[in-house]
């Protein structure tokens, strides 16, 4: 907010020309995992947005990243997600840390602006029904992290050696 007003997204770096809808893949949240995840897809040439709501969480991104950058006051605000190219984006990835506000997010990209591939950061497992009935993706890293642990320990579900 400046002077009260709302504002709106601020484009804090801008490499070559807007990329063509559709093609875009759009990170919201730059998270540890949403500047990594960026990074690695602009290394692969694809044509990356990541939008976030503090200018210092960009710092995150890997000086070679090449793809577009806003820094929004408010993650809710759908006109603002609208503005950073949300609405037409191929992709949208909702990697924020509040699973609430990734329920909101990955919401108005399937629901409102029909972007086809959606996918949701959820901490708590037991939210996901919230998305997966919409046919919204989801990632928990607490769960994948504990089959991996299951995994290289030889456990099985039960926490029993297999």
């Amino acid at each position: 907010m400046l002077d009260g007003q709302a504002t709106g997204p601020r484009s804090v770096a801008h490499e070559g020309p807007r990329p063509s809808p559709k093609g875009l893949v759009a990170i919201v949240g730059c998270t540890s995992l949403g500047a990594s995840f960026a990074t690695r897809l602009s290394a692969a040439g694809r044509d990356v947005c990541v939008v976030t709501d503090t200018e210092s969480a960009l710092n995150r991104l890997d000086h070679d990243f090449q793809g577009f950058t806003y820094v929004i006051d408010d993650l809710s605000n759908a006109g603002a997600l609208e503005s950073c190219g949300l609405a037409d984006a191929g992709a949208v990835f909702s990697l924020m840390l509040s699973d609430n506000a990734n329920i909101l997010v990955a919401h108005l990209a399937r629901r409102i602006w029909k972007v086809p591939v959606v996918v949701a950061r959820l901490a708590d497992a037991d939210k996901a029904d919230l998305l997966e009935d919409f046919g919204i993706d989801v990632i928990c890293p607490i769960e994948l992290c504990e089959r991996e642990l299951l995994e290289l320990s030889g456990f099985d579900e039960g926490g029993e050696l297999a």
